[in-house]
C-alpha cells in the first residue's frame, strides 16, 4: 500500500501470485484474488480479515454489489456470491473458464463473459436470465453498463456488442482487431475503446465513431479516465498514453425496444446510385420500390445517413 506521495505504507506476503486489481469497500477493506485459489479481504492496515478458497486461480477483479457482497469470477469455472464476511452465498457453474470481471447494473443484475463465446446475465440470486453468443470469446475485460441501461462487452472478434437489458443486439461495431480492453462510459455518454489494430475509439451512444486516434502500438491495457477528463491507457513496447477529450458528443437516446413488425421486400429502382441525392445535413434521399405482401408496388423516397464512406465503397445505416 502507498500513499499519496509514493510513499511505502506496508506490504503483505499473500500465498500466490495477484494479476488482477483490488477492490475497494466503502470501508477501504480491500478484496484481492491470487493465483493459490483463495480471495482474500484485508484491512486498511494490511491485516488478513478472512479469505475464501475455490478450486483454481483468481485471475479478475472482485465486483461489488448494492449491499455491498462480492460478486466473482474463479478459474473453476464458477461464478462466486459471497457475503461480506466471506460467507458463501452462492455460485453458478460456467460452461468453461473465465478471467473477465462481473459488471452489475443497478438492480444488481451480473453480466460476465466467458471462454464459450458467450455473454452471460444472471440474477441477483444466481439464476441465468439470458446468454448472447457471439464469434469471439468474451473472456477478457469488463462490460460496461451505460446510464440507459444497455451493456456494451468488447469481444475477440473484433466487435463491441451493444445488447439491451434482455439480451438483445441494439448494434455492434467492427474494428480491425481483437478488442483487450474494456470499454468506458464517459459522463457524456461517449464510448471510449482500443483494438489491436492500433486505434483508440470514441463511439457515441448509437455506435457511431465520434473520432478515431491512430497510435503507434497495439492497445491492450485497460482505460482509466481522470477528473479532468484525460484518458490513460495502455499499449504494447511498454507505452502509456495520455489522451485528451477526444470528443463531445450530443447525447442521443438509444434505439427503441418496440418489436418492429417484419419489413417488406425492398427492392432499388434501377441502378441506385442514380437514385441517390444529398441533403445539406449530411443525409442521402433514395428513391425505392416497395412489394407489399399484396403484391401491390409503392414508390417512395426514404433519408438515410451515410455511415461510412472509402473509397467507392459507401455504407448506409438503415
Amino acid at each position: 500500500a502507498l500513499n499519496s506521495q509514493g510513499t511505502l505504507q506496508w506490504s503483505l506476503p499473500l500465498g500466490g501470485s495477484i494479476i488482477a486489481a483490488p477492490a475497494i469497500g466503502t470501508d477501504s477493506t480491500l478484496y484481492v484474488g491470487t493465483w493459490d485459489n483463495s480471495l482474500y479481504a484485508v484491512s486498511p492496515g494490511g491485516q488478513i480479515l478472512w479469505s475464501f478458497a475455490t478450486r483454481s486461480y483468481i485471475s479478475s477483479t472482485v465486483a461489488l454489489d448494492q449491499d455491498l457482497n462480492l460478486v466473482m469470477a474463479g478459474g473453476d469455472r464458477k461464478i462466486y456470491h459471497i457475503a461480506q464476511d466471506g460467507s458463501l452465498l452462492w455460485s453458478y457453474q460456467l460452461p468453461q473458464s473465465t478471467s473477465s470481471t462481473p459488471a452489475l447494473d443497478r438492480d444488481d443484475r451480473i453480466y460476465i463473459g466467458n471462454l464459450d463465446h458467450k455473454l452471460y446475465c444472471l440474477s441477483r440470486e444466481g439464476n441465468l436470465l439470458w446468454s448472447f453468443e457471439a464469434q469471439g470469446i468474451f473472456s477478457q475485460g469488463s462490460p460496461a453498463i451505460t446510464d440507459s441501461g444497455a451493456i456494451l462487452a468488447n469481444n475477440d472478434d473484433g466487435r463491441l456488442y451493444a445488447l439491451s437489458p434482455n439480451g438483445t443486439l441494439l448494434w455492434s461495431f467492427t474494428t480491425g482487431g481483437s478488442l483487450r480492453t474494456s470499454p468506458v462510459v464517459d459522463g457524456s455518454g461517449a464510448i471510449h475503446f482500443g483494438s489491436l489494430d492500433r486505434n483508440f475509439y470514441t463511439l457515441n451512444r448509437q455506435g457511431f465513431v465520434e473520432q478515431k486516434m491512430t497510435l503507434p502500438v497495439q492497445i491492450r491495457g485497460e482505460i482509466a479516465q481522470g477528473p479532468s477528463g484525460t484518458l490513460y491507457v495502455g499499449g504494447q513496447n511498454k507505452m502509456l498514453f495520455a489522451l485528451g477529450e477526444l470528443s463531445t458528443p450530443t447525447p442521443s437516446p438509444l434505439p427503441t425496444e418496440t418489436p418492429r413488425p417484419e419489413p417488406p421486400t425492398v427492392l432499388l429502382a434501377g441502378y441506385w446510385t442514380t437514385a441517390l441525392s444529398q441533403a445539406n445535413d449530411g443525409t442521402f434521399s433514395m428513391i425505392i420500390l416497395v412489394e407489399d405482401t399484396d403484391s401491390s408496388v409503392i414508390s417512395l423516397s426514404i433519408s438515410i445517413p451515410l455511415l461510412e464512406r472509402s473509397g467507392s465503397l459507401w455504407t448506409f445505416y438503415l
